[in-house]
């Protein structure tokens, strides 16, 4: 079919429109203004006009309603069957990036410059003594941090391309998106800084950059002579064009051309609810304009400019990659056509030299002989039967680690430890320490994963790394460690929802201070076990059902941190500084400990416990595709954003702390639980009600309640594989599956015994946070012993699978289990002082006491007859 397209993808009549309000009113006024009444001349209608004007350009800029873009009719039918499953990462990624190389090796020029003109001191305009009259707005914070921009205008629309490439399969369509969506925001930013430098328009809150103290000072011309901070003043300059809007309708309008394509808006058959989708993220892009207004940063005009720049290099960087949405095949790259009919050509082509026809994308004998997967394959290997259903995709079997991780979770439910241990810093950089060398435990374990892709993970990898003379006992140490570990991290969590549920109740019932109802002991025990319940009833539903949920549970924790992280610090009326969240250490604990160096330590339990139980990714290999590739890519990526993640929640949350002795007293209205009075007084200041701040925590509660699912999920696997090699009583019951292939047994053995390491709090919290401590250092313990064994005794045997570290992976193991030794060390130290028994760490006693009865499980019976892994594939 015969196209026509003109370079220019805006229709021109609205645009010349456009540009003449702009050239206007960057002068600062609309001369010759006969509105009447006078009141639609002001800014503030101004404001709305231009926004209005904005979103209708955005819409209509794709569309073929004017001249300027003309395109026949295109043929029906082409391409109508298409094998999107052909193009993967593994198959197509390597030559697709060699092919574009040079554009990501402009791509790090364009960041090199980026970088360069922010540190470009902008162009001083003259301001004089009648200019700053008005220039006095107030200095008010950043309503949107400038932290979060790149969050929502990069970061989440890669995650929607990462998902569609999950559901679609198509290479193609990730890496132009990606590249697409990078080139339109730095394009943009340079655009932008450059105009900014050049012009040096002051801000509407120049007056207290430049006069902090409100005494003025003035050259003998009437020129400001500015006293504040040189950073101040320097940004004080940078007002036009508005670098936040650009950059937000640059990133965000890229993402609503991505999916008008893939939702197919404009196809002509009147599903006019896909445009609710589509314009989701440029209303988010006009919000954040007219916040930049609200706030004093910008004068309309500059967020009017930043608009209009955003949404034209988002546009013409789509259409590289796209067709216009509104065609045919708009929801693929051109790329893909091209290479799906390149490859349609091929296959005739060896049709025609074989004298065969061609079924399905495979000649001959091929479409009737599909390969056995790797990880089946791998598994007979090592000594296994097939007896749980392979049904977990790589983003499955990540998502099940993923909602174990649960940053939502874990930081949440930890965040006072981080307050009262040194605070933001502790919180901010702790975080990355604990991130950077877990990520090496997870590197090691991936590498052993790839090799040994089996439900018992840890245990079986210290079996076959141990050698024949120490293999059953190294097996016996780790899996009782991990299996132990992982019931104490069920136990945990859902023990925390049961406290999360129970601060709900009691905020919504008035709080701790209108005298809202709180509940004993005993009820937060009765709605643990009922949790636990729910979630054993869940587990005994079909595989592909838990996938399901697993895949919905991560898509929750990703946008609930995304959600919150934004939400919280932009609805604060009172927000900390940056200088405050990244230097405040708080050693107010009224623990008697002191020492910066000890509390910092201490803090880091937050987040060493939240980044815990990845190990899921390996117990689910038995029931994931190609999982010796796959199995390792769940943990690593788990671990990885994870990490990410985790600190822009850290860092949105932190902006909301003032004043943490009160987050931290018991007399607050959530009784002393930190996150839940930020999130109360956050909508309470704000609104005069903390509903809102309810309404969070409900969003927290629902990613608690995934995470309990998913790590009974876990448990019940590794139950399963220990018991089928005869390591725990009653074995031959545990490891039994039903019709639907699911180790239900082994389930509500996991939810038993999570309720009963529980029921521990009734008689003494002490007892039960020495029970939960084996969470943490048990489950470290069982990750470090695999891998003390792959740098030790299989240093020279070990042989590596599709995933490897090469060379590195004696480094990244030794680095590993160092790690783990150290964190064994400071989580047992005293946690206050003087030491008293109720003051006193029960950490290195339960972990010392679980050691010495697996040893003497082991010494007394065991050693007679347990042997380590047994194959269960009959001659």
């Amino acid at each position: 079919t015969k196209r026509v397209f003109t370079p220019f993808p805006f229709p021109i009549p609205p645009l010349l429109v456009l540009l003449q309000l702009l050239s206007v009113s960057i002068f600062g006024s609309v001369p010759h203004c006969a509105c009447k009444p006078r009141s639609l001349c002001s800014e503030e209608s101004l404001i709305k006009i231009f926004i209005v004007l904005m979103v209708l350009g955005s819409l209509f800029a794709p569309l073929k309603f004017w001249g300027n873009t003309q395109e026949q009719e295109p043929q029906r039918g082409r391409m109508q069957e298409i094998d999107l499953g052909i193009h993967t990462i593994r198959s197509h990624g390597g030559g697709l990036a060699s092919k574009h190389k040079h554009d990501w090796i402009i791509l790090v020029i364009l960041v090199a410059i980026e970088i360069g003109l922010q540190l470009i001191s902008p162009f001083y305009r003259y301001v004089g003594k009648d200019m700053m009259t008005d220039l006095k707005y107030p200095f008010n914070d950043n309503t949107i941090p400038v932290w979060s921009v790149p969050i929502y205008a990069v970061l989440l629309p890669i995650i929607i391309f990462v998902c569609f490439y999950v559901k679609r399969t198509c290479v193609y369509d990730l890496h132009h998106s990606i590249l697409g969506l990078l080139f339109t925001v730095l394009i943009t930013g340079i655009i932008t800084d450059s105009i900014k430098l050049a012009t040096g328009r002051p801000r509407p809150n120049f007056y207290w950059r430049c006069f902090p103290d409100g005494k003025e000072l003035f050259d003998a011309l009437g020129g400001v002579v500015c006293h504040g901070e040189p950073g101040e003043v320097k940004e004080g300059h940078k007002s036009f064009p508005s670098g936040h809007t650009s950059w937000s309708f640059a990133g965000l309008g890229f993402l609503s051309l991505y999916l008008s394509g893939k939702l197919k808006a404009f196809n002509r058959e009147g599903h006019v609810a896909k445009l609710c989708i589509v314009f989701a993220p440029l209303l988010a892009a006009c919000l954040v304009g007219i916040s930049r207004v609200d706030d004093y940063w910008h004068h309309w005009q500059d967020v009017f400019a930043g608009g209009l720049i955003g949404l034209f290099v988002a546009a013409f960087c789509y259409r590289q990659f796209y067709p216009n949405p509104y065609h045919e095949e708009g929801w693929g790259p051109y790329a893909y056509f091209i290479a799906a009919q390149e490859r349609g050509q091929q296959q005739n082509g060896d049709a025609l030299r074989t004298g065969g026809a061609t079924m399905g994308g495979f000649s001959g004998d091929q479409s009737l002989t599909p390969s056995m997967d790797s990880g089946q394959a791998r598994l007979k290997e090592l000594g296994y039967k097939q007896e749980l259903k392979r049904d977990l995709s790589v983003f499955s079997n990540f998502a099940i680690s993923f909602s174990i991780i649960s940053v939502l979770t874990g930081i949440t439910t930890t965040y006072n430890t981080g307050l009262r241990f040194g605070g933001t810093v502790t919180l901010v950089y702790g975080w990355f320490v604990a991130g950077v060398f877990t990520m090496c435990v997870g590197l090691s374990m991936a590498e052993i994963c790839s090799s040994y892709p089996t439900s018992g993970g840890l245990y079986y990898w210290s079996a076959m790394l141990a050698g024949p003379r120490w293999a059953p006992l190294a097996s016996w140490l780790t899996g009782w460690f991990n299996i132990v570990g992982q019931w104490a991290v069920t136990a945990s969590v859902d023990f925390s929802l049961a406290q999360l549920i129970q601060v709900i109740v009691l905020l919504s019932t008035g709080g701790k201070n209108g005298g809202g109802y709180q509940g004993s002991d005993y009820v937060v025990i009765g709605i643990h076990g009922g949790i636990l319940f729910i979630h054993a009833l869940l587990n005994s539903l079909p595989i592909s059902v838990l996938s399901f949920i697993g895949q919905l549970a991560a898509l929750w924790n990703l946008l609930g941190v995304l959600v919150l992280m934004i939400l919280i610090p932009v609805v604060s009326t009172e927000r900390a500084t940056t200088k405050f969240v990244f230097t405040n250490f708080n050693t107010d604990n009224g623990l008697g400990i002191t020492s910066y160096a000890y509390i910092f330590v201490l803090g880091l339990l937050m987040s060493q416990y939240t980044i815990t139980g990845y190990d899921a990714s390996a117990h689910m290999t038995e029931e994931t595709i190609d999982a010796d590739k796959n199995g390792p890519r769940g943990i690593i990526s788990a671990i990885g954003i994870s990490i990410l993640f985790g600190w822009g929640y850290i860092l949105g949350i932190s902006y909301a702390v003032t004043d943490i002795p009160y987050l931290l007293s018991e007399t607050n209205n959530s009784g002393g639980y930190a996150i839940a009075e930020i999130f109360y007084l956050a909508f309470k200041s704000r609104f005069g009600s903390g509903t809102g701040g309810i309404v969070c925590l409900g969003i927290v509660a629902v990613a608690v309640f995934f995470c309990g699912m998913s790590s009974v999920t876990s448990n019940s696997r590794m139950a399963y594989a220990f018991s089928r090699d005869g390591a725990m009583p009653f074995s031959p019951l545990w490891h039994k599956v039903n019709s639907r292939e699911v180790p239900v047994n082994a389930v509500w053995l996991s939810a038993s015994i999570s309720f009963c390491m529980a029921l521990t709090s009734l008689g003494s919290i002490v007892a039960f946070q020495a029970m939960v401590s084996i969470a943490t250092i048990g489950l470290y313990i069982a990750y470090a012993i695999p891998i003390f064994l792959r740098v030790t005794l299989s240093r020279k045997t070990f042989v590596a699978g599709p995933f490897s570290l090469g060379r590195y992976g004696k480094v990244v193991g030794w680095v590993a289990v160092i790690w783990v030794a150290t964190i064994s060390v400071l989580f047992s130290l005293p946690v206050a002082y003087p030491i008293t028994a109720e003051t006193l760490n029960y950490t290195p006693v339960a972990v010392a006491g679980l050691l010495a009865i697996i040893l003497s499980y082991w010494l007394i019976s065991a050693r007679h007859w347990f042997t380590g892994p047994v194959s269960n594939i009959l001659s």
